[in-house]
């Protein structure tokens, strides 16, 4: 792959999927030939990684249930996602995160930790008034921090606008060191990205690019 992704004019390879998958491989002889190779052929490596079940590992819902998100019943339920409103389930998040780049380093700084694909939001009496985007920025801002202390000065982390994330957060600021990363899964391709039509559910930042 690195020597594709030069051919190709290419600047940057990233991993994928999640932690659990990833890190061994990080580990591996075959994760440190990868690396070897990007830095001969010029090559940025970052991880993309579908990470909070890994980050919040779901064993400890037997532990504390709080930790988890409340769904519409008003249960407590470990399916996806977190409590943004729990400064315990906060720390366990960013110290995971922590240990996780350690050993998946990102050679641009940029860092990638997804909430739950299509996941849903914590309903607590806290987090109810809060969007899914806020939600996820409450998380990504504890992650960012630790990073910036813990891993590298310069760490960013990136905020995924997709799915139930897509709303641009109003009642919680964004670290500053938060980047957009933009994934509109519901667009239509046969149209242009400045389209003022409503779009799919969830494609509302579509309309704002203009």
């Amino acid at each position: 792959w690195p020597r594709v992704a030069r051919e190709a004019g290419l600047t940057t390879v990233a991993t994928h999927i999640g932690p659990r998958d990833v890190m061994p491989f990080m580990m591996s002889g075959r994760g440190a030939r990868f690396l070897d190779a990007c830095a001969r052929y010029g090559i940025q490596v970052e991880h993309e990684l579908h990470a909070i079940d890994w980050l919040l590992p779901r064993a400890m819902f037997a532990t504390d249930p709080s930790f988890f998100r409340m769904n519409a019943k008003g249960e407590r339920t470990p399916d996806s996602n977190c409590c943004p409103s729990n400064p315990f389930a906060l720390e366990v998040i960013a110290c995971r995160a922590v240990e996780a780049a350690r050993v998946c380093r990102s050679t641009t700084g940029r860092y990638f930790y997804w909430m739950t694909d299509n996941g849903e939001k914590c309903n607590c009496p806290k987090c109810k008034p809060l969007s899914g985007a806020e939600q996820a920025v409450i998380v990504e801002n504890a992650i960012v921090r630790a990073l910036r202390v813990e891993i590298d000065p310069n760490a960013t982390l990136a905020h995924l606008a997709y799915q139930f994330t897509m709303d641009p957060p109003r009642l919680v600021k964004p670290d500053p060191h938060l980047f957009l990363e933009f994934a509109p899964i519901e667009r239509w391709h046969a149209k242009g990205v400045q389209r003022r039509e409503p779009l799919a559910e969830g494609g509302s930042w579509l309309a704002k690019l203009d």
